[in-house]
């Protein structure tokens, strides 16, 4: 995403940070009556998608991609996403924050937007997950880039749920748990919920039901019937999955606890099926009255490009105990401990390991299902309830038709599998017989105890909303914005990244109280004189050494210039004193805890400022400062979406001041009135905008946070965003523990008054330093 936002050109937006600046050029229980699968009901069927050779991967010009397009999206248009039409009988109650509906058997529904379901009576089936009367509620996630799922009545009577609306309060200061509040950070978050409409949506109301009008537009979800009538002009998409149902079977009816490989090339339907099989396990019952409360599905994923759990640049072991409702990015990471869904073990790895790094890449996808044999064989501590079987869902990296696929090839082979699942193009007259195909053909048939199972690609596979990278770059925005709740659910701080308050991490050796042993490098190798510069506005991950006594060993450097502690490397590999090879890490002795953000370097007190998502805190706690930690560079994209926050920002504010004036002039639109509509964006821009260019300014301190590191005050830092590694400016009043490295910042003129008061610019120099800055008094 290389927008003009942040420019200086004439007549565009200047950068409004200093960060920006210097960063700019880069039911009664009832049974069902079928399978636990979210799937449209007959009539649904009887759309035609036309002949897959229409579809075909294998296409070689534009003109006929472009043509395949247009196919799609005619079938599209003709698509009916819900049988369930709205009148007086089964449209029981229609209230601005909710509404209950009736569904008879087989009767389906869909919902666009976030929302949360909770059944009254009988039996709802949605992405796999068969939902019952219960007193708890399911949130889902159904946003543009996806497609989108559909409530299915699957009970011989009719069932009756209740759709309501997130909570538009704010739980806490500056935090939400809408994710479209994260919209004015980036573009990319434009347009995939609800909550842009500017017309009347007549579809949800009865033929009598005045008292519906006028609301919908202001709910966080939106009933869709058909691509008709979305006031954005958007297409949406449905999730087809009934022609995977024969292979879910198959899997769930195989026993207790099997082991399925997915694996596919890109934009497939890989990580759909996934989450849909997650959903079908965790709903399955032994028995009909027993509880599913117990059940777990453990989730190897090693697609390290895009993972379901964690940032990318990981592969990891997971155990599920709640339903998966939603894409990646709505659930961008997972605690060790404390939630629902628990992150067992992670590895920190390139991108592109599985082609340029196999050996390494192996390793870790070895030990993570050791890990996973080690939970299954050994006893669970006292008071823990260990569950009756363990099936494991394998993810394995995307692979483009006619790649390499050497680790996926390694992979089943190794990891012993009892279904493996592969998504492929389904053509009579164009097969794709890609290496993959044939090898796993010939593996089964090698292999008797391993059933193949051939499945679909889901259709409209040219429907792309967003690419791979650019939803890397949403799932980074929402890790490093998110906080997870006790109930597993997610809520979003809209602080930007360039105001929130950094922890300090000292780097320099660890006589003079460095955090941590060093910084280690994947990749290449380069000169290591030039880390400094490359560890400036970057991600790098937090690694821990679990034999102590091989940590204490590996040989560190000081970087004479900007006195950085790294790993000597050479060929990127280096080695302990006793000549055992420690880069790469070994898996089997080494875990992954969190990503951090790098936002600027300190040279002068010798810190990093890094940024460090809510969840992760505790955990760094313990670990910082050990000789036993490491910072490794070099799995993760740049982020460009935090160097781009505070323009987008400004930007997106700007628009909506402008568009707010312009429809007061107008006297404002009968359908949705100025000062419902607008009210708080303009009130926010007007407190927002002068406090977007401090870097330095201070957003909401957590309780839990500031009390877990007992944050007293004293300290005093030197400032942000300085030039050559030496940060400039000042920080009056910064927080510091007695008992940890780790320091937080505060900007006393926030402690005060603040700078909502909109008489403080602040204005860049040139020839000072990228992104140096002086303070004006108006």
């Amino acid at each position: 995403m290389s927008s003009g936002y942040g420019t200086s050109d004439a007549g565009a937006m200047a950068p409004v940070s200093a960060f920006a600046a210097r960063t700019k050029q880069q039911a009664v229980d009832l049974e069902p009556l079928e399978d636990t699968e979210s799937n449209p009901p007959d009539d649904l069927e009887s759309v035609q998608y036309g002949d897959t050779d229409e579809f075909d991967e294998g296409m070689e010009s534009e003109q006929e991609e472009e043509t395949a397009i247009a196919i799609e999206t005619d079938h599209l248009r003709k698509h009916v996403f819900s049988t369930w039409v709205p009148t007086s009988e089964n449209l029981l109650d229609c209230e601005p924050d909710y509404v209950s509906i009736r569904l008879e058997h087989h009767e389906v529904v869909t919902f666009f937007g976030i929302y949360d379901i909770s059944v009254r009576r009988g039996v709802i089936s949605v992405y796999g997950a068969v939902l019952r009367p219960e007193q708890r509620s399911h949130r889902i996630y159904a946003p543009y880039t996806h497609a989108l799922p559909a409530l299915k009545c699957i009970s011989r009577e009719s069932a009756e749920i209740t759709v309501r609306q997130l909570d538009q309060r704010k739980a806490e200061e500056s935090e939400t748990q809408h994710l479209s509040s994260l919209e004015p950070f980036s573009p990319l978050l434009g347009g995939l919920w609800n909550d842009q409409l500017d017309e009347e949506d007549e579809n949800l109301q009865p033929p009598n039901g005045n008292h519906v009008q006028g609301i919908n537009n202001y709910r966080s979800f939106r009933y869709i019937r058909n691509n008709h009538k979305d006031p954005l002009q958007r297409i949406f998409a449905p999730l087809r999955t009934s022609s995977w149902e024969d292979a879910i079977d198959k899997i769930v009816a195989s026993g207790n606890s099997p082991i399925t490989l997915i694996c596919g090339p890109q934009n497939c339907g890989k990580n759909t099926f996934a989450r849909v099989l997650t959903n079908v396990l965790l709903s399955k019952r032994s028995t009909r009255t027993a509880s599913v409360d117990s059940n777990v599905v453990l989730y190897l994923d090693l697609d390290p490009s895009l993972p379901e759990y964690t940032p990318h640049g990981q592969i990891s072991l997971m155990m599920l105990k709640d339903f998966n409702l939603g894409p990646s990015y709505c659930h961008p990471a997972m605690a060790s401990d404390g939630s629902p869904n628990t992150l067992i073990r992670a590895h920190t790895v390139e991108l592109d390991c599985h082609f340029n790094d196999v050996e390494h890449y192996e390793a870790c996808a070895v030990n993570l299902l050791q890990t996973y044999h080690k939970m299954i064989s050994s006893k669970w501590p006292e008071g823990v309830k260990k569950p009756s079987s363990f099936p494991l869902i394998i993810n394995c990296p995307s692979s483009q038709i006619g790649s390499r696929n050497d680790a996926t090839m390694i992979l089943v082979e190794k990891l012993k599998t009892t279904h493996i699942v592969s998504l492929r193009k389904m053509s009579e007259s164009h097969p794709s017989e890609s290496s993959l195909d044939l090898f796993l053909k010939s593996f089964a048939d090698k292999t008797p105890s391993v059933a193949l199972l051939e499945v679909p690609f889901q259709p409209f596979i040219h429907r792309k909303i967003r690419t791979i990278p650019e939803l890397r770059d949403v799932a980074m925005l929402s890790y490093f914005h998110s906080r997870q709740l006790p109930d597993g659910s997610f809520a979003w701080n809209t602080t930007p990244v360039t105001a929130t308050k950094p922890y300090l991490l000292p780097y320099a050796s660890e006589a003079e109280g460095a955090a941590f042993k060093g910084v280690a490098v994947l990749g290449d190798p380069f000169n290591m004189a030039l880390l400094p510069l490359l560890l400036d506005v970057s991600l790098v991950s937090f690694v821990v050494i679990e034999d102590e006594s091989l940590a204490k060993s590996i040989h560190v450097t000081t970087d004479p210039y900007h006195n950085v502690t790294f790993i000597a490397s050479n060929n990127n590999y280096s080695t302990a004193a006793d000549g055992t090879t420690v880069m790469p890490f070994d898996p089997s002795i080494s875990r992954t805890v969190c990503i951090g953000f790098i936002r600027a370097i300190d040279k002068r007190n010798k810190q990093f400022h890094v940024l460090i998502p809510h969840f992760s805190v505790t955990e760094l706690k313990y670990i910082l400062p050990k000789e036993n930690t490491f910072l490794v560079y070099g799995a993760l994209k740049t982020p460009n979406w935090a160097i781009l926050e505070d323009a987008n920002a400004q930007k997106f504010f700007e628009k909506k001041l402008e568009d707010a004036k312009t429809r007061e002039e107008f006297g404002g639109s009968s359908v949705v009135p100025l000062e419902e509509r607008f009210v708080d964006d303009v009130v926010m821009l007007k407190n927002m905008l002068p406090k977007y260019p401090a870097a330095t300014s201070t957003p909401y301190l957590d309780r839990e946070m500031s009390d877990a590191f007992s944050f007293v005050p004293g300290a005093e830092s030197e400032g942000v965003g300085g030039g050559e590694g030496e940060v400039q400016g000042s920080f009056e009043g910064g927080y510091e523990s007695e008992d940890s490295i780790v320091k937080f910042m505060m900007d006393e003129e926030d402690v005060g008054k603040g700078s909502r008061d909109g008489k403080r610019k602040y204005e860049y120099e040139d020839g000072v330093g990228e992104g140096s800055r002086r303070r004006i008094e108006e």
